[in-house]
């Protein structure tokens, strides 16, 4: 019960937020490369495919150009993954991408704090585990959304 309350909760507050609302914090410009940070998928569903490894690689292609190491950038994309059983073998799912930025803090030399400057997500009805692949799609199509973000 606790379980659908969440899902719920978290559906009805994705459709009310419009997914580009935090897209137009100044803190985004700036930003050119980014160190991608995928969770790691619930066992059933990396039984069909759906792994942590196929999830960032599918970051990577759609923001193309902009991955780099934590040598390079500490601005950091975070994708974060939802899927929870809801009746027999069908998930209820979500997707959402958050990208973190390293801020300075002011007076403090090698100081900063993180903060979530951009967020974007999908949600979708139900899932059967042998579709699970399809939510690596759903994350490449967030990074592009991301990729058009980062180029304006």
């Amino acid at each position: 019960m606790r379980t659908r309350l969440i899902t719920l909760v978290t559906v009805v507050g994705t459709a009310l937020l419009p997914a580009s609302a935090l897209a137009r914090d100044p803190a985004l410009i700036g930003v050119e490369q980014l160190v991608i940070s995928a969770e790691t998928p619930p066992s059933d569903l990396q039984r069909f495919g759906l792994t942590r490894e196929l999830l960032e690689a599918a970051v990577k292609e759609g923001l193309g150009t902009r991955v780099g190491t934590a040598d390079t950038t500490r601005d950091q994309l975070n994708l974060r993954l939802d899927a929870n059983l809801v009746m027999y073998n069908f998930y209820s799912w979500g997707v959402r991408l958050e990208v973190e930025r390293a801020l300075a803090i002011d007076g403090q030399p090698g100081a900063y704090t993180r903060r979530v400057v951009w967020s974007n997500g999908r949600s979708g009805g139900t899932l059967l585990p042998q579709d699970a692949r399809r939510l690596a799609t759903v994350a490449r199509e967030l990074a592009e959304e991301l990729r058009g973000e980062l180029a304006r």
